[in-house]
């Protein structure tokens, strides 16, 4: 029986294996894929624009949705308000289209100043300016202002 190299064995997902979230397999199992670059599904930009007014851009792609685009700004009626924890929140309108589709929903995001962070939950779905260009999809479920 040949000598087993264990410097050599690589940790993958394991996906046939049940109740196993990790198999060894030597020599990299044959997978090439192991140094291919990220590549990003979702993205989000904040900023002001010469108004000194904030917005929010994004974007995120999926098989299942195809490209979902979103630009949040604030309006004239939009207003800061202070919770009782002491974060800074202000109401933004929420554009969301759908490319594949073609459908536009308009919705109001709720913006954490401090965080950076959009949440609209009429469609559960969140933007933050954390990770590699932001991160904009599902989440912010469960969000309260107090």
């Amino acid at each position: 029986m040949a000598k087993r190299d264990y410097n050599n064995m690589v940790m993958v997902p394991a996906q046939s294996v049940r109740g196993q979230s990790y198999m060894q397999t030597g020599y990299n199992g044959g997978r090439q894929f192991v140094n291919q670059a990220f590549k990003k599904h979702s993205g989000a930009k904040f900023g002001k624009d010469k108004d000194n007014r904030h917005y929010v851009t994004g974007w995120n792609y999926s098989r299942k949705r195809g490209l979902v685009v979103f630009g949040a700004f604030e309006y004239k009626n939009s207003k800061e308000v202070e919770s009782k924890r002491g974060k800074t929140w202000i109401n933004l309108f929420v554009t969301v289209t759908y490319r594949a589709t073609g459908q536009i929903v308009k919705a109001s995001g709720m913006y954490d100043l401090g965080e950076k962070r959009l949440y609209i939950k009429d469609l559960g779905m969140v933007a933050t300016n954390r990770g590699r260009g932001g991160y904009f999809g599902k989440g912010g479920y469960r969000m309260t202002i107090r």
